[in-house]
C-alpha cells in the first residue's frame, strides 16, 4: 500500500490528489460523473494525451464510463464483453492480479477492435493501466496514454489516484442501501477513517472533535491524546503570530487557507506539512466546524534539498561549484559595498597536475584532488568560501580581514600546506600550487572581473616559476595578454586530453 509520503514531488501534484478526493466525496455526482471529472483533471493538469476509465458491470462487461483527450469521444460508452476481456492478456492481468500494466506500444497492444477508431498516433503512444479495486476485488480500470516519459512521482500519483478512486467507489457500491442518508454517513465515515491525509475536525473554538488514523500516524499522538485539544499542541514556534493571524483572516475571507506550515510531532521532531483549512457552514452560512486536511512533506523537502545540493556542489569534492561560488561572491561584494570593506578572491591552480593523471590515472588523480580539498579547507576559516571550478582549479573568497597582509598569510599557508608530500598508494606524492589574488573594489566591481583578474594573476605566478602567489596589478591586463591567453587555452586543452602531445611550459 502506498502512503502519501511516497509522493516526493511538487505541491501541485499533491493538490491534484486532494482535488480528486474532493470529487470522490461529492454527493451530487454519480459514478460516471466522478470518473469523468477525474479524467478531465488528469488531462488538464498533467497534459496526458488520453485518459479513460472503465467499470466492470455485473455481467462482467467493462463499460468505458469516461474518456478525455484525443479520440476520447470515440471510445466513451463502449462496452467490452467478458470474452473480449479474456482474450486480452493485459486487461486480464490488470483486473485478475490487481496490478498496474505498462503498454510499451500503447492501446494497440490490447488488440481490441473497439480501439481501432482511435487516431493512429494515440494507439501507439506508451500507456499504463491501473486497477480500480477495494478489498482485493477489482471492479474497474483507469488508463493513461502519454507521449512524454513518465516521471516516478507521476506514476506514484496515478497509483494513489487509482487506489483512492477504487476505495471510494468500491465502498459506495458496498454501502448502497435503501436509506440514502445512512449510505452517505457510512461512506463518509469510511473515507474519513481510511483517508491517506491526516484530518482534524474542530468546533468553532478550535477543540478537536474528530481525528483520523492518518492524523495519529503523522503527528505521533494517539487519537485520545488529540480529542478535546486545540491543534496548537502541534505548534512548532517556527512561525510568528502574524503568520497565524494572516492564515485565519484568509479562512474568514476566502473560506480556505492552503499552504506549507511547520509543525511539531509528539516526539518533538519539527517537520513540514501541506495543510488546508476550511470552515464547515450550515444552511444559514454560519460556521459550525473547521476541517483541517494535512500531509507530511518531509520526504519531498529532503528530495528538493538533495537536488539543490547536487546542482550547486562539486560531485567529486562536495565543495561549492562555480555557480554557487559566483553567487556567494556577488553577495560578498554587496556586503562589502555596504560596509566599505574589501573582498579577496584567490585563484588556486595545482602545478603540473596533468602529469599526476598521466602517471597514476584519472581515478587516482580524482582521489588526490579530494585530499587537496581537505588540505585547503584546513587552511581556511569556517566563514571563508572554498570552491572547485573544475579540473585542478580551486577558488577562495576571503572577507573580514584586517589588511592585505592577512590575505597574503592565508595564501602562503595554502602554498606551504600543499607543498607537503601526500601519502598516496603507499608512496609520497609531491604537488605544488600557484595562486593569483584580486581585490574588490580595486581590481574589479563585479564577480566575473574579479575572477578573471585573479586567474590572470595566477598565470603570472606560473610564469615566475610556480609555487608562489601573485597579486593582480593593472599592467597584467595588457602585458603579454595574448601569450597568456594562448598558454591558458593550450594548457587546459592538454589537461582535458584534447591533444595528445607533451607540454612543458
Amino acid at each position: 500500500m502506498l502512503i502519501l509520503e511516497d509522493l516526493c514531488c511538487s505541491p501541485e501534484k499533491i493538490i491534484i490528489l486532494r482535488d480528486v478526493q474532493e470529487i470522490l466525496l461529492t454527493r451530487t455526482l454519480g459514478e460516471s460523473g466522478k470518473l469523468q471529472k477525474i479524467c478531465d483533471i488528469l488531462t488538464q493538469e498533467l497534459s496526458f494525451d488520453l485518459v479513460w476509465t472503465g467499470l466492470l458491470e455485473t455481467n462482467q462487461q467493462l463499460h468505458i464510463k469516461s474518456a478525455t483527450g484525443m479520440g476520447g469521444e470515440k471510445i466513451k460508452g463502449l462496452e467490452l464483453d467478458e470474452k473480449t476481456i479474456a482474450d486480452c492478456d493485459a486487461l486480464t492481468e490488470c483486473i485478475g492480479n490487481i496490478t498496474s500494466i505498462f503498454l510499451s506500444n500503447g492501446f494497440g497492444n490490447l488488440a481490441l477492435h473497439a480501439f481501432n477508431d482511435l487516431p493512429a498516433g494515440i494507439q501507439s503512444l506508451p500507456a499504463l493501466l491501473y486497477p480500480l479495486a477495494v478489498n482485493n476485488r477489482c471492479f474497474g480500470v483507469m488508463a493513461v496514454a502519454d507521449s512524454l516519459p513518465q516521471q516516478p512521482c507521476t506514476h506514484t500519483l496515478l497509483q494513489l489516484i487509482a487506489q483512492n478512486t477504487g476505495f471510494a467507489l468500491g465502498l459506495a457500491r458496498s454501502f448502497v442501501t435503501h436509506n440514502p442518508p445512512q449510505h452517505d454517513l457510512r461512506l463518509a465515515a469510511a473515507v474519513f477513517d481510511f483517508a491517506l491525509e491526516g484530518i482534524f475536525i474542530t468546533d468553532t473554538e478550535g477543540s478537536i472533535l474528530a481525528a483520523n488514523a492518518s492524523a495519529s500516524r503523522i503527528t505521533g499522538y494517539r487519537n485520545d491524546e488529540l480529542l478535546g485539544h486545540n491543534p496548537r499542541i502541534l505548534k512548532s514556534d517556527f512561525h510568528d503570530q502574524d503568520f497565524y493571524q494572516s492564515l485565519w483572516q484568509m479562512v474568514k475571507n476566502d473560506n480556505r487557507w492552503e499552504g506549507e506550515i511547520w509543525n511539531k510531532r509528539k516526539n518533538g521532531n519539527i517537520y513540514p506539512q501541506w495543510l488546508s483549512i476550511s470552515p464547515i457552514k450550515n444552511e444559514q452560512s454560519e460556521v459550525q466546524n473547521y476541517i483541517g486536511i494535512f500531509i507530511d512533506i518531509s520526504k519531498q523537502k529532503e528530495a528538493e534539498k538533495r537536488l539543490i545540493h547536487q546542482a550547486y556542489h562539486d560531485k567529486l569534492t562536495n565543495l561549492p561549484n562555480r555557480d554557487l561560488f559566483l553567487d556567494r561572491l556577488n553577495m560578498a561584494i554587496l556586503q562589502a559595498k555596504r560596509n566599505l570593506s574589501e573582498v579577496a578572491v584567490l585563484f588556486i591552480d595545482l602545478d603540473h597536475f596533468k602529469y599526476i593523471n598521466d602517471t597514476y590515472g584519472h581515478a587516482q588523480g580524482d582521489q588526490l584532488l579530494q585530499h587537496v580539498a581537505l588540505r585547503l579547507k584546513a587552511c581556511l576559516r569556517e566563514n571563508d568560501t572554498l570552491a572547485r571550478m573544475g579540473g585542478d582549479e580551486f577558488t577562495v573568497i576571503l572577507q573580514d580581514f584586517d589588511n592585505r597582509h592577512d590575505v597574503e598569510l592565508t595564501a602562503t599557508r595554502i602554498i606551504n600546506t600543499l607543498d607537503q608530500p601526500i601519502l598516496f598508494n603507499q608512496q609520497e606524492v609531491y604537488i605544488s600550487s600557484s595562486i593569483g589574488i584580486s581585490f574588490f573594489p580595486d581590481d574589479g566591481h563585479c564577480a566575473e572581473v574579479l575572477m578573471k583578474h585573479a586567474d590572470t594573476a595566477m598565470y603570472g605566478a606560473k610564469e615566475n616559476g610556480r609555487k608562489q602567489l601573485h597579486f593582480f596589478h593593472a599592467e597584467m591586463a595588457s602585458h603579454s595578454g595574448q601569450r597568456l591567453e594562448m598558454e591558458r587555452l593550450l594548457r587546459r586543452a592538454l589537461e582535458q586530453n584534447e591533444f595528445k602531445l607533451h607540454y612543458q611550459p
